[in-house]
């Protein structure tokens, strides 16, 4: 893991680990808003979820839980173990069966050809460019053929917006050139008002 990829965690697990237990919203966590994002519920609205649920990047586990709760088979992941302690509470208290682990979503080790949907809530706009092909060549090795990657992402209409990129239409859609069939880009919101990105890419 190179010195950037170890900062990117290090920085989420301190921002979780100031969570307290009860899994109230803190400030610094501006991204986890305590419910599932409204993009997340559209898409299940839709019939956009299918089979086998991973939600890469699920920190304190709203959008696992929301689709674990509609009848789903959900895997949380994310390299934050403060992050994944307050989601499996959050599971505990609720009765829900999804499976939480720790992983680097650029690997994903383990969980190669299981999963229909993979639901990405704030995740790709954290990573580099190289870091970004890691982690889409990643998704690619996880998904079943014909398996659906949603990703909310923040867009470059934000303005001075401190902390991750943001990203533009043509890097939207460079992230999953050549392996993929994009279905689906256009604007949205996350976090609120925050201009985003929603894209759904096919595996063929």
């Amino acid at each position: 893991m190179s010195g950037s990829e170890q900062g990117i965690n290090e920085y989420f697990e301190s921002v979780y680990r100031t969570q307290p237990p009860d899994g109230s919203v803190v400030e610094a966590a501006a991204w986890d808003i305590g419910e599932p994002q409204p993009t997340v519920i559209e898409l299940e609205r839709g019939g956009a979820i299918q089979g086998e649920v991973l939600d890469a990047g699920c920190g304190t586990g709203e959008n696992a839980l929301y689709l674990a709760a509609c009848g789903y088979a959900v895997t949380g992941v994310d390299a934050a173990p403060s992050a994944l302690a307050h989601a499996r509470a959050k599971a505990a208290q609720r009765g829900s069966t999804v499976e939480f682990a720790v992983a680097d979503a650029r690997e994903l080790a383990g969980y190669d050809g299981r999963f229909d949907t993979v639901v990405d809530s704030g995740l790709l706009h954290t990573f580099s460019d190289p870091d970004s092909a890691r982690y889409v060549a990643a998704l690619r090795r996880v998904c079943r053929p014909g398996g659906l990657v949603h990703v909310l992402a923040i867009s470059d209409a934000a303005e001075d917006l401190p902390g991750p990129r943001r990203l533009s239409e043509q890097q939207m859609r460079a992230a999953f050139i050549g392996d993929w069939v994009i279905e689906l880009l256009r604007p949205t919101t996350m976090h609120g008002p925050l201009p985003a990105w929603l894209l759904t890419a096919r595996r063929p």
